[in-house]
């Protein structure tokens, strides 16, 4: 400690650098630093495990976006058969799940904007890769009127790279990867609104 109050009181002009009030005013300050220097070390720490977690992530997402769009198999249920087959629309692929809470949360918003835009050169395909016995229900019980593909074998899931639930990929006209996003997403209806009509208001 006395190297520490040596090395303070070359930094800092003192007087009586032996009164005992500015050697605890000294100690005072030398503590404050120690205690926000730990602080600093733990938010860093913290800070640099929750970069680590999401690098995957990030890394996976520039691998995907600007590129085309992966091609699958959209299942009996879809005229169109074919992502591919949707170019000439923006689309939004929803990668969920019954067990995800926060898939959950967003489902009244999904229901909203494809009820809005699903007329304006817009589609969402919310993919599951749990089997069509165990959605049903639960379709069901949320009304969730809009396209479901079944992923069963993890294909798609795996193509895109998906690791958490739940993840939206946006695809735009021309059938590009534009952007894709992790976990709850605020204003949702309002940011798909703005990104197929160009407006954050509704017509209605």
């Amino acid at each position: 400690m006395y190297r520490v109050n040596k090395a303070f009181q070359k930094l800092v002009y003192i007087d009586r650098p032996h009164d005992p009030n500015t050697v605890d005013t000294m100690q005072r300050i030398i503590n404050y630093f120690k205690s926000n220097a730990m602080f600093l070390l733990i938010m860093t720490a913290l800070l640099g495990y929750l970069a680590y977690q999401r690098l995957p992530l990030y890394l996976n997402d520039r691998r995907l976006i600007d590129q085309p769009a992966i091609d699958f198999e959209l299942g009996s249920d879809h005229s169109a058969e074919r992502l591919s087959n949707l170019q000439g629309r923006k689309v939004l692929l929803v990668f969920w799940a019954t067990w995800c809470a926060v898939c959950e949360r967003e489902i009244p918003a999904l229901k909203e904007s494809y009820a809005e835009l699903k007329d304006a050169d817009f589609e969402l395909l919310a993919i599951t890769n749990e089997d069509s016995v165990r959605v049903a229900p639960y379709i069901e019980r949320h009304a969730m009127d809009y396209p479901i593909v079944y992923d069963a074998d993890g294909r798609i899931s795996y193509a895109y790279g998906v690791q958490a639930l739940p993840t939206m990929v946006w695809i735009d006209a021309e059938g590009v990867v534009e952007d894709i996003s992790h976990g709850m997403e605020f204003a949702l209806t309002r940011k798909l609104r703005y990104w197929v009509t160009g407006s954050i208001f509704s017509d209605s």
